[in-house]
């Protein structure tokens, strides 16, 4: 069971050497030698305001039926 963990966990960090935006337990690292650092900052905010609104929506739901 150990190994096939370590087999994922080893896939999982070199499935994306060439990623532009890296979210991590150590924080959000963002690749600038390419593309528009404006965009990918609204593309991250978009995401956070997403998922902002579907926890606002779930608390909602949540207290109606309660």
């Amino acid at each position: 069971m150990n190994e096939r963990i370590a087999e994922r966990l080893a896939e999982t960090e070199t499935a994306c050497e060439d990623c532009r935006i890296e979210i991590s337990t150590d924080g959000i690292e963002i690749d600038a030698s390419q593309g528009d650092l404006a965009a990918e900052a609204l593309v991250l905010t978009v995401i956070v305001f997403v998922v902002a609104m579907l926890y606002v929506a779930k608390k909602a739901v949540d207290s109606k039926f309660k």
